[in-house]
């Protein structure tokens, strides 16, 4: 099982410095309100793409009284093929703060890469709650978590579909344009869209497989079982 065993935050958040250790059970992590647990949490969803669960702005994790406005967070990743020095931090680029991870002092392409495969985070929170009472869409977002967190490849596959739906909007806007360009751009979004509808579909399938089993485990516990009417 892969998981992190040390996290060190410095000058994050709440934390001016502080090292926290895991092992590969279960952890609980227990103090008041506002102790910083949550952050605790956000630094290692961090590792993931983008700017965690809680989507904030980097220079907001910045602990207010550092002067450098940046963050670092060290952590050992415990996996089966090979244990990782990880260092995410935070850089000045072109007056905006964006995020940089090390593995094993590399940023290189292949290691990012190989570290990806190693690891996926699924988050649940209080207010996710309204995960089965909003739009489907926040069904379908949640959905697809789950999927990138067994299938990297399932991102650049959503990436895809989006981008070519913003290419589409934005050459329709035009007065004049290529029936021929708007047609390739077309067939792009249908063939993207279908792929991913198979992906979902087959992941539902899963999860419902999976839901079965618990029922019968304990008969007594009602467990109910839902599937999407739309993808």
């Amino acid at each position: 099982m892969n998981f992190f065993e040390k996290i060190k935050l410095e000058n994050f958040r709440n934390f001016k410095e502080f090292t926290i250790n895991f092992n590969n059970k279960c952890n609980v992590i227990i103090g008041p309100n506002g102790s910083g647990k949550t952050n605790i949490l956000e630094s290692i969803s961090l590792f993931e793409k983008g700017r965690g669960f809680r989507k904030d702005h980097l220079k907001n994790m910045v602990n207010n009284n550092n002067q450098d406005n940046m963050f670092i967070i060290n952590s050992n990743f415990i996996a089966k093929e090979n244990n990782l020095d990880l260092i995410l931090s935070c850089t000045l680029n072109e007056d905006k703060l964006k995020k940089k991870i090390l593995i094993n002092g590399s940023d290189s392409k292949e290691s990012l890469k190989y570290f990806e495969k190693l690891y996926s985070i699924i988050w649940f929170l209080p207010e996710m709650e309204r995960l089965f009472l909003g739009s489907p869409s926040l069904r379908r977002n949640f959905l697809d978590r789950l999927i990138y967190g067994v299938d990297k490849n399932y991102l650049t596959l959503l990436n895809n579909y989006k981008k070519n739906i913003l290419e589409r909007n934005k050459i329709l806007k035009q007065i004049n344009y290529d029936l021929n360009w708007i047609f390739q751009i077309e067939n792009k979004i249908a063939d993207y869209g279908i792929k991913i509808y198979l992906t979902r579909a087959k992941h539902i399938e899963i999860l419902n497989r999976e839901i079965e089993k618990l029922k019968k485990i304990n008969k007594n516990t009602n467990i109910f079982v839902g599937s999407y009417q739309s993808l």
